[in-house]
């Protein structure tokens, strides 16, 4: 009886120990817009040990190989605080990314933390319509096609480049605003489907050339 009562008492004092320590996080979603051309971004997510006891990071994974995390340290005392840098590549990438950062404690109470770095990387170029469609034998009207230019970008527009002879291209500049042109687009025979891919011509060359073109059908 003495030692199960004496086991009762130990347990007691356990469980406080268990429940009591736990990351606090300042944030747990951080957006970041990149200037045009950036290559890399970090941002520090912040936290704080608001419990009596001890917490240990056991892990911190990424969702995505083109983010990394890192910590100064595992064990945090009560009342201290650290940070987790997320560090992300831009690469090829365009648009607004999404990377989920898992958090693994010792925290009995809460051993999981889902941090999120989400990332808008500004494009070179934006199109207004990048697939153009026309039925068979309906009205062969012309779609207009806005192509904008980011300001920072280093491009210039040369010309277009048209597969086959199916459509008509006519390109203009916008005089009022700097970057911003005008594709019309103008299919010359709707009895037969057909396609064709429409290639912005610049300088420099892009990188990725699949990122500066549209495409017209006939179906």
């Amino acid at each position: 009886m003495i030692r199960r009562h004496a086991a009762a008492i130990v347990t007691a004092f356990l469980v406080p120990v268990a429940l009591g320590a736990q990351l606090a996080f300042e944030q747990t979603e951080i957006r970041v817009e990149l200037d045009f051309g950036a290559e890399r971004v970090s941002r520090d997510f912040v936290f704080t040990n608001n419990g009596d006891f001890p917490v240990e990071i056991l892990e911190v994974r990424s969702s995505c190989g083109c983010t990394t995390a890192a910590l100064d340290k595992h064990v945090y005392e009560p009342g201290e605080s650290g940070t987790i840098t997320a560090e992300f590549d831009v690469g090829q990438r365009v648009g607004e990314q999404s990377n989920s950062i898992m958090v693994r404690t010792d925290d009995a109470e809460r051993s999981i933390h889902s941090l999120v770095l989400f990332v808008d990387i500004p494009r070179a170029l934006t199109l207004s319509h990048r697939f153009l469609i026309w039925q068979r034998d309906a009205d062969p009207d012309t779609r207009r096609v806005e192509v904008v230019f980011h300001p920072n970008a280093p491009y210039r527009l040369e010309g277009v480049e048209v597969e086959g002879d199916a459509f008509r291209v006519e390109l203009t500049k916008d005089d009022d605003v700097e970057g911003r042109y005008y594709l019309d687009v103008t299919p010359l025979d709707l009895s037969e489907s057909d396609r064709a891919a429409i290639v912005l011509r610049t300088e420099p060359e892009p990188s990725t050339p699949r990122a500066f073109s549209l495409y017209a059908y006939v179906r």
